[in-house]
Parts: C-alpha cells; structure tokens; sequence
C-alpha cells in the first residue's frame, strides 16, 4: 500500500466566490464543488467517482474503495473502481481516516490558519476586523497545503490501526503534526485538542431529510451563498513584470533574515513565474508585437 493522499476535494456554498474573481476554478489545488449547504450529497459523490475511476483506467489500475454507510455514499458499478461499504455503525473502528489522517489533516490546517492569523493581529483594531480577512482561498491553498504535508506513513498506519494490513509493523498513524504549533497555541492560551476537534459535531453531509429540503430550495440565486460577502481588495499583482519585481523584494527581504530555507523557496518561486514567462513570450506569434 503507497498511502498515495489524492487531490482533495472541496465542497462551498457558492459556485464561484468572490475571491476566485478573475481565477481559473479549474486551477485550483483542489477540485471545487458548490451547493446550498456546502455538504457532500450523493450527486458530488458519484461524480467524483466516475472521475476516480476514470483516472484509475487510464493508468491501468484496479483498486478496492471502502466507503462507510452514509447517505451521500451511493453505491455504483464502475470498470476500475469496486466499491466495498464498511459494516454499518463501525466508523470509528473500521474507518482508516478516523484512525488518525483526519486529526492529523486538521493539525496541519489549523497551524496554516492560526500563522496567518496571528501574523494579522498587528494590523488589526478589533476581532471584526481580523474575522473577514479569512477567505475562502486562503482555506483552499491551507488545504491543499495541508494535504501535501500528509506523509504516505501515516496513512499506511491508519490502515493498520484500522486492521486493513496484519505485517508486524509498530502503529503509530498520529504523526506529531502539533509540534509546530505549541508555542503559538501557549502563546494565546488555547487548548490544542478542543481546538482540533472544535468541528467535529459540524454537519457535512446529505440526509435523507436534508435532499428533500435542498433540492426545494434548488432556485435560489447561487449569488446569495458567496462565503464572503466583504468587497474582495483589488489584485495588485496582474502580470509577469509585477509579480517579479515583488518576489525580488521578498529575495532582498529573506536576505536580512538571514533564513536560506525562505529565500530557497522564495527564488524557486522567482525562477518559476520567469519560465512560465518566457514560455507565455514564445506561444506569441510576430504579430501580436
């Protein structure tokens, strides 16, 4: 077992909020779906199981997907994909993700969530103000970045824990995903594990009661769930030449901290957006000169 983590997928209640203002959706480090209560429904299921299972074919690949016995999880034939549904009532045994990849997902977000936060407080007068500047980008890219910070290890042992794998190994599926943030969490008196699972009772998922009432209110304007309903600030950056002269500012400025790990990444970024300009230079004919 590779404990390959996936593209996530992430679920708004608008089609297209204001902060994704001039952005390609299908750019974004996650697959974006939209409905009225932002839950996951059999619909989004099921499409993302046939792009699963596309992407299973292509790569010649026949795989087993356990799914528990929720009602947003249907159950559909597919050529690559066969779907196993867990016994009912077993999820926090039975259930790899709940053996640890969830909490330790949620330990990655909330350290990204809680850095921007608390680097904002500075230029903030009041919590109201500090509230909104939360978007929900910031969540995709804390996300997506979260996701990559996933090791294959952890959950490999969460399928252990959970009895998928019997080969003598230590289960440990919790990786130490807090440690980054101990001292922010001291610094503002917070309690870590309250703070973790403070979600948890949040309801994310289509009931059979809730498909009624969500598809009677199926004609309400999209506009009307935008998660931000604060003006967007105008992009400041809208071309190569910009975006350059910023991250040779942010080089100049990692210079005088003295961190080579941020002026690594910072150049790496600088000689990225200048390949992705040169290549845009070439794609244009004579004649547009």
């Amino acid at each position: 077992m590779a404990g390959e983590i996936r593209k996530p997928l992430v679920i708004g209640k608008s089609m297209k909020p204001r902060c994704f203002k001039n952005m390609n959706i299908a750019s974004l480090p996650v697959t974006w779906k939209s409905n009225k209560k932002a839950w996951m429904t059999a619909e989004i299921m099921e499409q993302w199981s046939q792009y699963f299972n596309a992407d299973m074919r292509s790569q010649f690949r026949n795989i087993l997907l356990f799914l528990d016995n929720a009602t947003c999880h249907p159950y559909i034939e597919l050529s690559n994909v066969k779907i196993q549904m867990l016994p009912p009532k077993t999820t926090s045994v039975s259930q790899p993700m709940d053996q640890g990849v969830i909490y330790t997902f949620k330990s990655y977000y909330r350290k990204c969530m809680l850095q921007s936060l608390v680097c904002k407080i500075d230029s903030s007068t009041s919590v109201h103000q500090l509230a909104p500047v939360i978007t929900v980008l910031d969540a995709v890219n804390w996300i997506s970045l979260s996701c990559k910070s996933l090791k294959n290890e952890c959950v490999q042992n969460c399928f252990r824990k959970a009895g998928f794998l019997i080969d003598g190994s230590d289960v440990n599926p919790n990786e130490n995903a807090l440690t980054e943030i101990q001292d922010i969490f001291a610094a503002l008196d917070f309690d870590q594990e309250q703070f973790l699972h403070i979600d948890d009772q949040l309801e994310t998922q289509q009931t059979h009661d809730s498909a009624i009432s969500m598809v009677e209110n199926e004609s309400e304007k999209d506009e009307d769930n935008d998660e931000n309903q604060y003006e967007e600030p105008e992009n400041m950056v809208k071309d190569y030449k910009t975006s350059i002269c910023y991250l040779e500012e942010l080089q100049k400025f990692s210079h005088t901290l003295s961190n080579s790990e941020l002026l690594d990444l910072i150049s790496r970024a600088k000689e990225c957006v200048e390949r992705d300009a040169l290549q845009n230079k070439k794609q244009k004919s004579i004649t547009d000169y």
